[in-house]
């Protein structure tokens, strides 16, 4: 039986290291790769948030708006706020900078 000589540790040391450094490099290819992904998604969330009604002159003539729980009917668009409603005879305001779309359907 022979022994394990200094030499074939530094060897086998080596290989290890080489291994480590591979699979750090195919992870970190793979972080970049999500990483391109969800910049691009962010890019394209901000040019979609661009295209949010702002004032109230973006609100004049639309019957209908989306906020994160959905669509609602106009009843008043004030200077700051939308009422919407909610159900018959009942409204709810909205701040116009919560509004997600609006749309002016007949």
């Amino acid at each position: 039986m022979r022994r394990d000589t200094v030499s074939a540790y530094r060897r086998r040391a080596r290989d290890t290291e080489q291994k480590v450094d591979e699979s750090a490099a195919v992870v970190k290819a793979e972080r970049a790769a999500d990483w391109d992904v969800r910049r691009r998604a962010a890019q394209e969330a901000r040019a979609a948030d661009t295209a949010r009604p702002k004032t109230r002159e973006d609100l004049i003539g639309a019957t209908l708006v989306r906020d994160r729980y959905g669509w609602h009917r106009i009843a008043k668009v004030n200077t700051t706020t939308v009422d919407v409603y909610i159900s018959p005879g009942v409204t709810k305001r909205l701040q116009i900078g919560r509004v997600l779309e609006a749309s002016s359907f007949p």
